[in-house]
């Protein structure tokens, strides 16, 4: 009988966490090609945000129409490659760690960390909840895997050390 490793809960949401924001790039990949075909672009953003429920005449009505009156055909392809690529890393980054990969929690911790300068930059430009939000999520995920990784590497050297010496202690599984 295999021992449950500790963290385990949230290493299955930092994974689905991954999914779920793969899946929104899809969409949002899909939808820029999507968009590549219709003849109204300015119509069908405020269809969607009708649909939504969002004020017509509010600040988010607003954005969301003067960006979208600055789509180019280029720019929407651009838009649409960029986040299917991004949605293909998310999907790595998932499935690794839905399946306890070890290179996925390196693969993670590296890409999240990688992301936040970034993300303090935007977030200088324009403060807001919601990227601090992001900012705070990301960074904790990092510590997590980074202080997961640390432990298991710390745990690992130890089971390994006591096998040498003779002891009953058990190595650990290889997890790929």
């Amino acid at each position: 009988m295999t021992k449950s490793r500790p963290g385990l809960g949230l290493l299955l949401a930092i994974a689905l966490f991954k999914l779920v924001k793969c899946v929104a790039l899809i969409c949002l990949g899909v939808g820029a090609f999507r968009l590549l075909r219709d003849p109204d672009i300015e119509g069908t953003a405020r269809y969607v945000l009708d649909q939504l429920g969002v004020d017509p005449d509010g600040r988010i009505a607003n954005h969301v129409l003067a960006a979208v009156a600055h789509l180019t055909p280029s720019r929407l392809k651009e838009l649409g490659v960029g986040t299917l690529l991004y949605a293909v890393v998310f999907a790595v980054e998932g499935t690794g760690l839905l399946m306890r990969k070890r290179w996925a929690e390196y693969l993670t911790a590296v890409i999240t960390f990688s992301f936040i300068p970034f993300e303090i930059f935007e977030l200088v430009k324009k403060p807001s909840f919601l990227k601090t939000l992001g900012i705070f999520v990301n960074a904790l995920i990092v510590v997590y895997l980074v202080a997961r990784l640390r432990r298991e590497r710390a745990s690992a050297k130890g089971s390994r050390h006591d096998h040498a010496t003779g002891s009953l202690a058990s190595v650990p599984g290889e997890r790929g």
